[in-house]
């Protein structure tokens, strides 16, 4: 079964909420916890380290659920969101999960304060830094 990221958030606290949310509406909702392999692995700040996913046949019917929550309730104001696109599927930091080489290079690079980490739009490949200019944490644009 081939699940996909619907929401990212700062806080388990947050995600779980959602998380709840879509089960109790049918929706078989997980959450992944990134803390660790951002610590370990990116030699980073576990930011955006809550991920919510549903399977493939569920993105459809729990991306209108989200939809009428945040629009009724604001019910994803914790979620984190590209400031371009508003995509709730954000990563942190935006290296590559599938490649060691260039991973271990952007290591060496953000140990010797070169390079340093952003946050990644999965659909509209945007990176930002932390924190926004537009707040303390990514927002969707006014």
């Amino acid at each position: 079964m081939n699940s996909l990221t619907i929401a990212t958030f700062n806080t388990e606290e947050a995600a779980i909420v959602i998380r709840n949310r879509l089960r109790e509406s049918g929706i078989p909702a997980e959450l992944h916890d990134q803390k660790m392999l951002q610590r370990v692995w990116f030699l980073a700040k576990p930011y955006a380290a809550y991920h919510i996913e549903v399977p493939q046949e569920h993105l459809e019917p729990a991306q209108r659920l989200m939809s009428d929550w945040q629009a009724d309730e604001a019910a994803l104001s914790e979620a984190l969101r590209c400031p371009e696109c508003g995509s709730l599927k954000v990563e942190y930091p935006q290296m590559s999960r599938k490649f060691i080489t260039p991973t271990l290079v952007a290591h060496g690079l953000a140990l010797l304060g070169i390079l340093h980490h952003r946050f990644y739009c999965v659909e509209c490949h945007h990176t930002w830094p932390w924190p926004t200019k537009n707040g303390p944490r990514p927002l969707i644009k006014a």
